[in-house]
């Protein structure tokens, strides 16, 4: 482990625009779990991590600016909570790139409805 990783070893790499764009992707595809789909006191039932994590590597993810976590569903223990899966891993997102994120579902999202209504018949 280099130097820097002992450090700050929730140090946030920002995603690239492909990274995103991918992830957003995927979301509305529903092959992502995150905790922007739950209440903020369930997130410890759904990603360990956060269950066994003390509170130095708490206030280092407030420090770096983390307000989501998500996974890929394939990646969820064969047991879940509440009828919603379980991780043991998690891939996190800052504040920035969660903003960038949402943009990307929302303009995806009004694509497939406009998609929807030009394979709608017209009444005419």
């Amino acid at each position: 482990m280099s130097e820097p990783d002992k450090k700050e070893p929730w140090a946030y790499v920002r995603k690239t625009p492909e990274e995103l764009e991918r992830l957003a992707w995927d979301i509305v595809g529903g092959q992502v779990f995150g905790t922007w789909m739950i209440p903020p006191s369930e997130i410890h039932f759904h990603f360990m991590i956060f269950a066994f994590m003390d509170t130095e590597n708490r206030k280092e993810l407030d420090h770096n600016n983390i307000v989501h976590a998500y996974e890929y569903m394939d990646k969820a223990s064969p047991r879940g909570v509440n009828g919603k899966p379980v991780f043991f891993s998690a891939q996190m997102l800052d504040k920035q790139d969660a903003d960038d994120l949402r943009k990307r579902i929302d303009a995806i999202r009004d694509f497939q409805q406009a998609r929807m209504k030009q394979d709608e018949p017209s009444n005419g």
